[in-house]
């Protein structure tokens, strides 16, 4: 478990598991925020709510998160 940036974050797919192409992670968020607008190279990212609503920037694009919504960062694509 990382507990960074305000929340914890349990590793659930290892990118050693998939050939480097996706790992994921179960994030509770205990304050508003998150990491700033990155991009990965080698790895998609894939969000989705459980609990809570969450804004998404992918790209060009924000989004409004709410449980159940999802929303897919392809590599090289800028995200926060």
């Amino acid at each position: 478990e990382l507990l960074i940036m305000g929340g914890s974050f349990r590793l659930k797919v290892s990118s050693r598991d998939t050939g480097g192409d996706l790992c994921i992670y179960d994030t509770l968020r205990a304050a508003k925020g998150g990491p700033a607008l990155h991009r990965h190279h080698f790895q998609d990212e894939w969000f989705y709510v459980i609990r809570g609503e969450f804004i998404v920037r992918v790209g060009d694009d924000t989004l409004s998160l709410k449980p159940g919504d999802s929303a897919f960062a392809p590599r090289h694509t800028p995200h926060a």
